[in-house]
């Protein structure tokens, strides 16, 4: 069974109507209004644990549940700061944990080629900034990455395949298959897309054409 922590908000209910659809046995869990699990229902019944709350409660609910040496997938990013992020890899250590990565599993045939060209155009989006909120096509993106909150739609293509709704939801069902499966993600390749978006945040000019 999956224990998905931070049910309730935006993100949370959008992973209930996947697993619902998926026919995936879980327990919604938020850390806000519900009781605390006990230890013993948690290693009894529970396998795989998605982590679904705001950015910066996520490094303090990874350290809470990482005892139970499950496999976790955390939403996207882990944090913004790097040496929480080593200081937590180092404390993980052989525990199967990845982030939630499902540009990936929709763009998949586009990201193989060379010389990529990949924007993100983003105008509603939200408390982030425009890298933390496309981290995912940072991480993705071989060379050229352009970024744009400019227009009034939004955008994300690499190498002039479009994302539309219907691909990031096949993505996100393929990408939770994969971790049913698996739970490994490259924890080296996960810092990097980190201390990239941080570059990038910290000087527009390399990615502003």
């Amino acid at each position: 069974m999956i224990l998905l922590v931070g049910a309730n908000g935006r993100i949370g209910q959008r992973y209930q109507r996947i697993f619902t659809n998926l026919g995936l046995e879980f327990t919604p869990y938020d850390i806000k209004t519900d009781a605390e699990l006990s230890d013993y229902f948690i290693n009894r019944r529970i396998t795989r644990i998605l982590i679904a709350t705001p950015t910066e409660t996520h490094v303090d609910v990874i350290r809470k549940y990482m005892k139970y040496s499950v496999p976790i997938l955390c939403e996207k990013p882990i944090c913004k700061d790097i040496k929480q992020i080593k200081d937590l890899f180092s404390d993980l250590k052989m525990i199967p944990f990845n982030m939630v990565y499902q540009y990936q599993y929709a763009l998949e045939g586009a990201i193989q080629k060379d010389h990529e060209r990949s924007w993100y155009d983003y105008y509603d989006h939200g408390q982030d900034t425009l890298p933390w909120d496309c981290i995912q096509i940072i991480g993705l993106a071989k060379s050229y990455v352009r970024l744009s909150d400019k227009q009034d739609v939004w955008d994300c293509s690499i190498n002039g395949s479009k994302l539309n709704l219907r691909m990031i939801q096949l993505g996100y069902r393929q990408m939770i298959t994969h971790w049913l499966s698996s739970g490994y993600g490259d924890k080296s390749k996960l810092l990097e897309i980190h201390e990239k978006t941080i570059e990038f945040e910290a000087n527009p000019k390399i990615w502003q054409e």
